[in-house]
């Protein structure tokens, strides 16, 4: 019956078309209820059979439409102007504004990395490669080609642009905290989590809809409209990206004063020269602060290494603890100073800044043992005066402590011990400024490719220099303490 009323009927192209359509989106409903396939890759092929089915319906119903048969899209003079400021407008969305937007979270991170001095430097490179992108590229296509490339271009990189500012505003996503080298602490878990059927069925239907509505607006005569706004959304953007500049300015050249301040203990000599002081004849007193470290590995690491467990005869270990917070900045005054420096007691006093809060908390132990005649030495205090690093004025009221900043300082030194084992063959800041330009497209993409794209681009050895920073002050700490105190130390 089917058969013989397809044969007979004089719209067998329509029948075929609705037919196919109906069963990929239905395919794409039924795999919803595949329970042995993770959630986001089955709403990934539930979106897919979406936007297929509305691309169809839309382009049949403009097609239908046009009783001349003319084309869908028809060059005419604002398509250049319009193919060149929506290319813009997504250069600098993509590689200005994201790109100054990331850097500005935390620009001493980015300061002084590997090659490069000024954290700027990232912001333009990756502006320099989108702009190469949506706007160089775009160009030659369309002076190159023939008028339907012409015609369909400008709608292309309209589209583009509308989706790369929906799934940037509207949907941001949770990405938790950084790597410098844009690694997500959390892994994938954080894009996987973020993904749901309701997030991804209105994700969907704003694309669906976003495609149709320009493809309809393209055909409009008076399009001077489209490139004057685009124009307007370039000045926006490069006004927001520059307020970001700025504070990246500012934040770098207070970073640049206290280093200089400071002697710029901070650079990377590579000189192993004695800072800890200890004194022979009296005891000594040593406080290890080693954020992130997780307190229950250590009973594998003492059955692995049984020579640990020897030396740390008469040592005790308390496995039933909690911070008061996951944050540094706002669990370590309660384990530095006790528990009047709790969040909760730090919040009553709500009449004074936090800043004046955590330098206060960070200066009462050295000063318990500096007033009980001890000789204090403090390293690297976590957050020194609510900044990142390289700001040590708090301290500067007791000159009798001796603070300075390792971070960092032995990483060369450490390199080059062990080349081998590092694998290092590329320098930091490459690394970094190809990491940001594939965290600004992670976020410029739907919600549903994430994870793949994080997939594909994460690398297991940035994190490397990281660990390096970190480490090489750990591990030469024998090289970095002495015995000559004549007083009874307390190096912190």
């Amino acid at each position: 019956l089917f058969k013989n009323i397809v044969q007979k009927s004089d719209r067998l192209k329509g029948i075929v078309f609705w037919c196919m359509n109906a069963a990929i989106l239905l395919f794409c409903v039924l795999f919803m209820f595949k329970q042995s396939t993770l959630l986001w890759k089955r709403a990934c092929v539930l979106a897919a059979g979406i936007l297929c089915f509305a691309a169809a319906v839309s382009l049949r119903f403009l097609k239908s439409r046009n009783s001349e048969r003319r084309p869908v899209f028809t060059e005419n003079p604002h398509s250049f102007y319009i193919t060149l400021f929506a290319g813009l407008a997504s250069a600098v969305l993509s590689g200005y504004v994201l790109s100054a937007s990331a850097i500005a979270t935390s620009p001493v991170e980015f300061s002084y990395l590997g090659s490069i001095e000024n954290p700027a430097s990232f912001v333009w490179k990756s502006f320099a490669l989108f702009l190469g992108f949506f706007v160089f590229w775009p160009v030659c296509i369309y002076k190159m080609f023939g008028e339907k490339t012409k015609a369909t271009l400008p709608y292309l990189m309209t589209v583009i642009f509308t989706l790369i500012f929906i799934n940037v505003f509207i949907f941001k996503g949770n990405y938790g905290s950084l790597t410098v080298t844009f690694d997500l602490e959390q892994g994938k878990d954080v894009l996987t989590n973020y993904i749901t059927v309701k997030r991804v069925l209105i994700q969907t239907a704003a694309i669906a809809f976003t495609a149709v509505a320009l493809a309809f607006a393209m055909r409009i005569k008076n399009q001077n409209i489209l490139s004057t706004l685009f124009i307007a959304i370039c000045v926006g953007e490069f006004a927001y990206g520059t307020v970001k500049m700025v504070s990246i300015k500012n934040t770098f050249d207070e970073y640049t004063f206290n280093l200089q301040k400071n002697g710029n203990q901070a650079a990377e000599t590579g000189r192993l020269e004695p800072i800890y002081s200890l004194s022979k004849n009296e005891t000594n007193v040593a406080v290890l602060f080693l954020d992130r470290a997780v307190s229950g590995f250590l009973p594998y690491a003492l059955e692995e290494l049984p020579e640990l467990k020897s030396q740390l005869e008469g040592f005790v270990f308390y496995p039933n603890t909690v911070s008061f917070n996951t944050s540094t900045i706002q669990a370590f005054p309660a384990m530095a100073a006790g528990y009047e420096y709790t969040p909760e007691n730090l919040n009553k006093r709500n009449a004074e800044k936090l800043q004046a809060k955590h330098n206060e908390a960070t200066l009462v132990m050295p000063r318990l043992f500096l007033d009980a005649g001890y000789s204090v030495t403090v390293t690297d205090p976590p957050a020194p005066n609510y900044s990142w690093k390289a700001d040590l004025s708090a301290f500067e009221q007791y000159p009798e402590i001796k603070v300075s900043e390792i971070f960092g300082k032995y990483t060369s030194q450490y390199e080059k011990e062990f080349r081998a084992e590092l694998n290092k063959t590329e320098d930091i800041s490459l690394k970094c400024g190809t990491a940001l330009s594939e965290f600004c497209i992670l976020q410029a993409l739907p919600i549903i490719v994430r994870p793949v794209f994080y997939d594909k681009c994460k690398s297991t050895t940035r994190r490397i220099s990281d660990f390096t920073k970190i480490f090489s002050s750990l591990y030469y700490i024998r090289e970095l303490t002495d015995f000559s105190s004549e007083k009874t130390p307390s190096p912190l």
